[in-house]
């Protein structure tokens, strides 16, 4: 066992350089956190250099390898304190031009492996707070937590996004009623909807040559379907940087009492203050900030 027993043991899914999970992982790793940061490729993680962070080869898509990574860590660590579900893709393009492949692919990754760690994290939590509690001479002050990074997108829907936007809104539903049944369970559940965050949730898709299939109907908007990739991950518009991201996440989950829901980054305030508008209003407003374009009412 490598892990004090005042560490917290944190596993973390996603956590391929420059994204959030890379960041959260060097972060809670400072903090004095034992943390297995993994990702599909562990040479994909050559930033996570702390002496605290161990990596893990982990594919969500697949049952095995994330079963596999958190047995693994429960014979080295003989706990899991905390474990983030961050592992998710971006995909950036008109509905109309979405393929079927391309939307099974996204909910792969975003909802079903979200479901693969659920299923493989809970039951040894489970299982561990059942041990604490028959001796509680060795017992933690905090409750194990599950940590899902979701998206301010599940909240309010735009153009250009809306399949990534569908499976966090399924992710925001799926980690509300998840919430609610590890109650009785002894372990706490936190959901994270990241506004812009700098990151690299985007990557291969932002490059100049950004294009549409032949067909597409939508030809005209590439500069502002290019344009809302722009400003998702510029500091000029209020984009935050991953590590204030991660430094003020990481404050909430080893926090006493850990609050169920998170948002933070940017464009936050304005995407909450369009949920008090009528949705038909807000969507509206939406399409006209993010088409380039005049909105007609049809």
């Amino acid at each position: 066992m490598s892990s004090k027993p005042s560490q917290r043991v944190v596993f973390i899914t996603g956590c391929t350089d420059g994204g959030i999970g890379a960041a959260l992982a060097l972060t809670l790793a400072k903090k004095g956190c034992i943390v297995y940061a993994s990702s599909r490729s562990v040479s994909s993680m050559t930033g996570l250099t702390h002496d605290n962070i161990r990596k893990l080869a982990v594919d969500v898509t697949l049952d095995a390898s994330i079963k596999s990574a958190v047995e693994e860590i429960y014979e080295k660590e003989g706990k899991l304190d905390v474990a983030i579900a961050n592992a998710g893709i971006g995909l950036t393009k008109p509905l109309l031009d979405i393929t079927i492949e391309q939307a099974k692919n996204l909910y792969e990754t975003n909802v079903f492996g979200l479901m693969r760690t659920v299923h493989a994290v809970i039951p040894r939590m489970t299982q561990q707070v059942s041990n604490s509690s028959a001796n509680s001479k060795k017992s933690p002050s905090w409750k194990p937590l599950f940590v899902v990074i979701g998206s301010i997108r599940a909240e309010m829907s735009s153009p250009w996004s809306g399949l990534y936007g569908s499976s966090k809104a399924a992710v925001r539903s799926y980690t509300e009623t998840l919430q609610m049944e590890c109650r009785p369970l002894g372990i706490n559940v936190m959901l994270v909807n990241p506004g812009a965050i700098t990151s690299n949730i985007n990557q291969g898709t932002q490059a100049t040559d950004y294009n549409l299939p032949e067909n597409s109907l939508y030809k005209n908007y590439i500069p502002a379907i290019m344009h809302t990739m722009y400003i998702s991950q510029s500091k000029r518009y209020g984009s935050m940087d991953s590590f204030e991201f991660a430094e003020k996440v990481s404050q909430k989950i080893l926090s006493k009492n850990p609050p169920q829901l998170v948002r933070l980054g940017g464009s936050i305030g304005i995407m909450v203050l369009l949920q008090w508008l009528p949705r038909t209003w807000a969507l509206g407003l939406i399409w006209r900030a993010m088409s380039g374009m005049k909105f007609t009412k049809t």
